[in-house]
């Protein structure tokens, strides 16, 4: 997978974020506006419940049809200001051109061992994107890599507790979805700060059409309503799937002894 010698290239913020303290959420995104496309309100929400939560741009995007690296940085950051977000990061890897290559994968394991996630956010494995595809195959040899204690990498080993994958364009039943109607709004005003990709002129594409919004918004009103709620995002667990200390779990609005209670009611 990776070849003794052959160290990546690494940018200077990853010294920096091993100094810093550890995320507890990190979503990893093939071009700036992906992550809020398929999990920028569950961000929003978990930011808001404390948690340490970043986005990992794998590249700058710089083969959009539209806007600039530049641009886009500027608009990444805007964006994550507006999720609340505890940092923002980009690997700079080759816009399409995202795969599980031998470099790619150190330099992602080696964001990982910096930025320390427990959970990792990665696009589902079945896009009309390749790049989107492409990052799905890195992120799962990078996440398993970055605890191999014998992986090359100047930084201490860090094994990545789960990964769960969001959707971008295309879609399966989801292993779990997350009720986001309290930040959905976020999520929105996050997408308007990419005005190069979603706002009007500029050239044609897919994104920029008033119907992709549109689209989006209907995914995500379907995931609510699945679970009974306005707005939800969906997720896929690749393999394990979630440990619960109870069936309690099941019943996040109850208390250990209130779960013990029949569901119609009957005496307490």
């Amino acid at each position: 997978m990776h070849h003794a010698g052959a160290q990546p290239a690494l940018p200077p913020w990853i010294e920096e974020a091993a100094a810093g303290e550890p995320f507890t959420l990190v979503a990893v995104a093939p071009h700036p506006d992906d992550a809020e496309l398929g999990a920028g309100a569950t961000l929003a929400l978990h930011a808001r419940m404390g948690w340490r939560v970043a986005i990992l741009d794998l590249s700058r995007g710089e083969l959009a049809t539209n806007g600039t690296p530049a641009r886009r940085q500027e608009e990444a950051r805007r964006a994550a200001e507006i999720l609340g977000l505890a940092g923002r990061y980009n690997l700079a890897l080759p816009d399409g051109g995202l795969d599980a290559l031998p470099e790619q994968v150190a330099a992602l394991a080696a964001a990982f061992r910096a930025l320390r996630p427990r959970l990792v956010l990665a696009p589902y494995g079945t896009d009309r994107h390749p790049d989107h595809e492409g990052a799905a195959r890195l992120v799962h040899r990078a996440a398993f890599a970055a605890g191999l204690a014998r992986f090359p990498l100047p930084l201490p080993p860090h094994p990545v507790e789960r990964v769960a994958s969001y959707f971008i364009h295309d879609t399966v039943p989801p292993s779990f979805v997350v009720d986001v109607s309290a930040t959905y709004a976020l999520k929105q005003a996050a997408l308007d700060a990419y005005a190069s990709q979603f706002g009007p002129g500029g050239t044609p594409t897919l994104l920029n059409r008033p119907a992709f919004r549109e689209v989006l918004a209907a995914r995500d009103r379907y995931f609510g309503s699945l679970i009974g709620a306005t707005y939800g995002e969906g997720f896929v667990l690749r393999n394990r799937p979630p440990r619960l200390a109870s069936l309690a779990d099941l019943l996040p609005d109850a208390s250990p002894a209130a779960a013990a209670r029949p569901l119609g009611g009957g005496p307490s």
